[in-house]
């Protein structure tokens, strides 16, 4: 997790609109789900390995990162601090999962082998600051780094390619109007994030092509909050679109890129989400996960829904 403030804009739930883009839109169901709370939830194709954080017992704002292998039990990332997974990668050599380390009040990113279960660090990422938020796909890493120390705090959303040992700077917050830059996803060759003016109470989405090193924000209503973004392989991007404030109106969108904009789910008033992250599936379908939020008693799972 990030900075203190937590930023919650909208609400998904279990009433699903088809649309003419996908044949189908299954669920939402819960992936991982218990009265301790689950969040920061990912997963493999098929669901081979499923990642979530899961609350501590007995220490309330204390969490866990854990790996869980079908059919098996979960795994356990992290010997000491907090965890908070961020996503996979299995291409190539990589076998792993991204997650955030906070270790006495430091943040750093590391990496957890799903094979032998050792611990990495990976280069050229991890400063003083406070680093979180991973995702990875192949040699890019997209992550968010904080400057705590200075007011208003510094964010920027950067992308690292592991093999060159460059890292762009896709976004920056460094003054006045305060804004929250929160990293969603990079996928093949696309990478998204949100920001959110703390003023306004209003957040946009950003999809950003690495090869063009173009970006574009999401056409976001008049009054509306756009957040929690993933993409795939394709570009098209998932993200919640919300009136501002915890449960209020909110929906699961995709925008297809070069097309529509399309409503996958929506839910009552007084459920939210933060954080979706996309998985290409088999056939052309997309899992997406989410954590689910009960605005009023904060108690959270991990749900998905299948759009083919």
């Amino acid at each position: 997790m990030r900075r203190a403030l937590f930023v919650v804009a909208g609400i998904v739930g279990m009433s699903i609109a088809a649309s003419a883009a996908w044949a189908s839109v299954t669920g939402p169901t819960v992936v991982v789900g218990s009265a301790s709370g689950e969040n920061s939830g990912a997963a493999t194709a098929g669901a081979t390995y499923v990642a979530f954080a899961r609350n501590r017992p007995g220490y309330p704002n204390v969490f866990d990162g854990y790996v869980r292998p079908a059919g098996q039990a979960p795994v356990r990332v992290n010997a000491r601090g907090q965890a908070y997974p961020g996503g996979f990668d299995l291409s190539g050599s990589h076998n792993a999962l991204i997650f955030q380390h906070i270790v006495n009040g430091q943040s750093n990113i590391n990496t957890f082998n799903l094979t032998s279960h050792s611990v990495g660090i990976p280069a050229g990422i991890n400063t003083a600051a406070w680093e979180w938020g991973p995702t990875m796909d192949g040699d890019w890493i997209l992550f968010g780094r904080e400057n705590l120390a200075v007011r208003p705090i510094a964010d920027r959303i950067l992308l690292h390619n592991s093999n060159t040992a460059q890292t762009r700077t896709l976004d920056t917050q460094v003054v006045t109007p305060d804004k929250v830059l929160t990293p969603g996803q990079v996928r093949g060759n696309f990478a998204v994030w949100d920001r959110y003016t703390l003023a306004t109470r209003l957040g946009n989405v950003v999809r950003y092509v690495i090869a063009s090193q173009s970006s574009s924000v999401i056409p976001r209503p008049a009054g509306k909050v756009q957040y929690a973004p993933s993409v795939d392989l394709a570009g098209d991007v998932f993200y919640g679109r919300s009136s501002p404030g915890c449960g209020h109106f909110a929906v699961l969108r995709e925008n297809i890129a070069g097309g529509a904009d399309v409503l996958l789910a929506a839910m009552p008033p007084g459920v939210d989400f933060t954080g979706t992250y996309a998985v290409d599936e088999a056939g052309g379908a997309v899992s997406v996960y989410f954590n689910r939020i009960v605005c009023s008693t904060g108690a959270s799972d991990v749900y998905k829904v299948v759009v083919s």
